[in-house]
């Protein structure tokens, strides 16, 4: 979609990243990417959300301008088959569903969750250092209802709920079903398949009631998970406490 810069503000000394799309037509589109991620969020500011401090298009591309947070990648500090001790694991998930309550008590649904898209300041695992970044498929949870609308939005097909990669309508329950994708991926060290197999395979010691948590979270049908984010993370710090 585009390539992020690391830049400095020649007005205040401040680094910042700059996110440059990759095509003219992607820019100029008024559904496009770019502008929904521009609209949507350049009011919010929340210390779990990668702040967007300007937008605008310069010889037809457009570009935001971003808070710079150094730092990796969630995905670069995952192994495959590595589970994650659970205090920093929990630290993680806590985080990111600060994040996305955040979003969502504004109407807004983040729709590409995954490792990539969370940001560790410092490379230090803690409450203030993670970032939810790249709002890219962002969208009011009103617009979700609406075909046009649904047939933009194609996440990462590994953290997408299949309510979002059949075009179905979409709530906070889908993106609820990607932090519950992400928990299991760091407790476990690998993916959720379709059948549910116990994360306490991967860590004996893990408690019998993140399996309950767990395996709610990723219900194929959006009734039968947690009616919010908030109640998920709720039950989530409850099950390892």
């Amino acid at each position: 979609m585009g390539q992020v810069y690391r830049a400095i503000r020649l007005e205040t000394g401040e680094a910042v990243a700059i996110k440059v799309l990759h095509r003219v037509r992607a820019a100029a589109s008024p559904g496009s990417s770019f502008r929904r991620e521009s609209r949507l969020m350049s009011s919010l500011q929340h210390p779990n959300i990668v702040s967007i401090l300007a937008a605008g298009e310069q010889d037809g591309r457009g570009y935001l301008v971003m808070e710079y947070v150094p730092g990796p990648n969630l995905r670069t500090l995952m192994q495959p088959g590595v589970p994650w001790l659970p205090d920093p694991a929990r630290v993680v998930l806590e985080a990111a569903a600060e994040a996305l309550m955040a979003l969502h008590r504004q109407g807004i649904l983040h729709l590409d969750l995954k490792p990539e898209n969370v940001l560790l300041r410092g490379g230090r695992v803690s409450a203030s250092t993670v970032k939810l970044t790249d709002f890219g498929l962002a969208i009011r949870q009103s617009e979700a209802q609406t075909s046009a609308e649904l047939d933009a939005v194609q996440s990462s097909m590994l953290y997408s709920a299949p309510e979002q990669r059949h075009g179905l309508p979409l709530d906070e329950r889908s993106d609820l079903f990607s932090l519950a994708t992400l928990a299991y991926e760091l407790f476990t060290g690998r993916l959720p398949g379709r059948v549910y197999v116990s994360v306490r395979r991967s860590q004996a010691s893990l408690p019998a009631a993140l399996d309950d948590v767990l395996a709610r979270g990723l219900a194929r049908d959006p009734y039968f998970r947690p009616p919010s984010v908030s109640a998920f993370s709720c039950q989530l710090r409850a099950a390892l406490t």
